[in-house]
């Protein structure tokens, strides 16, 4: 493997990516107080104490759901925000685990407190780690109302997440480089798809079981999840590097393809922004697919606002990730969670899908 790590995107790169990005972006109009609520629950949670508190207001989390559901209720952008610390949280745990036992640990407990069906409850004796604990309420608020379908959607995007993690796992303790056609499913997968299953709960709008099995809506959920992944590779790559980590596309394409650091920014850009052209074509296709369907009016409008949520997802992490500490290579505690130029806005406006 090549040893220089890749820097974030350099200034001429970054104008392809950015061309998905709002400017300005619009933020909920009560992003501050939704954002300090967000950060006292994380906090009472166990999830963020001492430092990690401190890191998390750095990091931003909060602000990212006050992005993406710029437009929708108090209650929902803070149950989004809520999800969006946890999963990070969730995320950065387990990159810190060195054995396989206990990132089998955690996602049985996960899948027990969301019950799946056949979880185990775990080891008895010590007690429950933060992140399941803290996640027991989330889904008791999120998977209130929602169908057998929908609920059996997250949990095999969940189960998909276990297996991918232990092959990540797997991975980084035997410093493989995982090959070029193998690294999307395998991100995929160990990001966990359920992540774009939660809009539906969020907004309280629940897809069709003859809608979300449809190749189109599957594909779309692929194309949003990778583009969204890959830049957090570019982007996170440094660190990961420095830290010895072989999961990241940057990384594997300097491996396999024998890139430069520049030229391997490049081909990964223009990976993502194929993505994103992918997905808003799929996203023009919605309302004849739904009227296919024979779905009613009311229920194509509600499958598309939740489409919409999907689509604008990518361009809210990118807009939220450029100004966050977390991507900072060297994060002091003190570091503001915004540049000077913020691209947010906190004003009223339509949400819909990117424009290509």
């Amino acid at each position: 493997m090549a040893s220089a790590a890749a820097a974030p995107w350099p200034p001429e790169t970054l104008p392809d990516a950015t061309r998905w990005l709002h400017r300005p972006h619009r933020r909920h109009r009560h992003a501050p107080h939704l954002e300090q609520r967000a950060r006292h629950w994380a906090a009472a949670s166990g999830l963020a104490t001492g430092p990690a508190a401190l890191r998390l207001g750095a990091h931003g989390l909060d602000r990212l759901a006050a992005v993406a559901m710029s437009e929708e209720r108090d209650d929902q952008v803070l149950l989004y925000a809520r999800w969006l610390i946890w999963v990070f949280c969730l995320d950065d745990h387990i990159e810190s685990r060195t054995a396989p036992q206990a990132v089998d640990t955690l996602f049985t407990g996960l899948l027990h407190r969301t019950g799946a069906p056949g979880a185990p409850a775990g080891p008895p004796g010590g007690p429950e780690h933060p992140i399941v604990t803290a996640l027991a309420g989330l889904w008791r608020q999120t998977s209130h109302g929602m169908t057998s379908d929908w609920i059996g959607r997250f949990h095999r995007h969940l189960r998909e997440q276990y297996t991918g993690c232990l092959n990540e796992h797997h991975l980084r303790r035997t410093n493989t480089v995982p090959t070029v056609a193998e690294y999307p499913l395998l991100r995929r997968r160990s990001s966990g798809l359920w992540l774009y299953d939660l809009p539906e709960a969020i907004l309280c709008v629940e897809l069709p079981p003859a809608f979300a099995a449809t190749a189109l809506w599957q594909e779309l959920i692929r194309h949003i999840s990778d583009a969204a992944n890959w830049c957090n590779d570019i982007l996170s790559c440094p660190k990961e590097a420095t830290d010895g980590l072989t999961v990241n596309y940057l990384l594997v394409a300097r491996h396999h393809l024998g890139l430069t650091a520049p030229a391997a920014v490049h081909w990964l850009t223009a990976r993502i922004t194929d993505r994103l052209d992918r997905a808003a074509a799929l996203g023009r296709r919605i309302p004849a697919t739904a009227a296919r369907l024979g779905l009613p009016p009311a229920t194509v409008r509600a499958v598309s606002r939740v489409a919409c949520a999907a689509l604008n997802f990518p361009a809210a992490y990118l807009t939220w990730a450029l100004c966050s500490a977390r991507y900072t290579r060297d994060l002091s505690v003190n570091t503001p969670a915004a540049s000077s130029a913020d691209p947010w806005t906190t004003a009223p406006g339509t949400m819909g899908p990117p424009s290509g």
